[in-house]
């Protein structure tokens, strides 16, 4: 029997940038705004989506700004198990941290490696609810929707088996960087404000503090400009520095 399969598109929605990817990683549409110019997650959608013709029920991924959302490294735990635990866990989580999430949240948690740390991720659920129906509108599907850093933690590729490696994920007005051991999430690091070389020598100071003998670093940018990797080799002179493709994993 033949089977027919829907389309699948995977679109990063940010403020400034987005772009629309189809599942073989051609690039459709894009769209870039003045920083004085501040784009919704409904806005993005609406500009990539505009004059495109999609295939009724089609699914599409979403990935925006980790800026939208409540994120933090959550420690694994053997004794918790199941989405209900989890959940309950990760507001724990958010509690003790100081990460106050007023209103009505959606909780998620992701683990990729057993016994490895993993993320906990809230977005208001009227976000949510909103983005579903955007695309419901056109016929289409939301697959799935998570910020830049919990996409890049399940997704990110080449990661060194052994030693430590960081993935630094530039936005244009937050920087954050994943931390990972054996090529386990040992933790996340976030630096905001405007992104350039004074916030990333900030945020790489600090992690070599906590984190030294960095072995590799992978560096992925929401925009197509790349910084020198002298900066890089110069706060961390143990480590191999490999710019990452946007179309690699996103």
């Amino acid at each position: 029997m033949l089977r027919l399969w829907t389309e699948r598109f995977r679109a990063g929605v940010f403020p400034d940038t987005g772009w629309l990817i189809k599942a073989n990683r051609n690039e459709i549409s894009r769209y870039v705004v003045e920083v004085s110019t501040q784009l919704s997650v409904l806005e993005g959608l609406e500009r990539l989506f505009h004059d495109q013709v999609v295939s009724a029920r089609a699914g599409v991924e979403v990935v925006i700004s980790d800026s939208q959302a409540r994120l933090l490294y959550l420690p694994w735990q053997d004794n918790i198990r199941g989405h209900a635990q989890r959940e309950a866990y990760a507001r724990g989580c958010f509690e003790q941290a100081g990460l106050e999430l007023e209103g009505d949240w959606l909780i998620q948690t992701a683990y990729r490696w057993y016994r490895g740390g993993g993320i906990a991720y809230g977005l208001p659920r009227a976000l949510v609810a909103s983005v579903e129906a955007s695309l419901a509108a056109r016929r289409l599907r939301l697959r799935s929707i998570m910020p830049l850093s919990t996409h890049a933690y399940w997704h990110c590729k080449g990661i060194a088996p052994r030693g430590h490696s960081v993935l630094l994920l530039e936005e244009q007005r937050r920087t954050s960087a994943l931390l990972f051991d054996n090529r386990k999430c040992t933790g996340i690091h976030v630096q905001p404000g405007k992104s350039g070389p004074d916030t990333i020598k900030r945020l790489l100071r600090t992690i070599d503090a906590v984190f030294p003998d960095v072995q590799q670093m992978q560096v992925w940018s929401v925009h197509d400009e790349r910084h020198s990797t002298a900066l890089f080799e110069e706060l961390l002179p143990t480590s191999s520095i490999e710019p990452v493709d946007k179309g690699r994993w996103c």
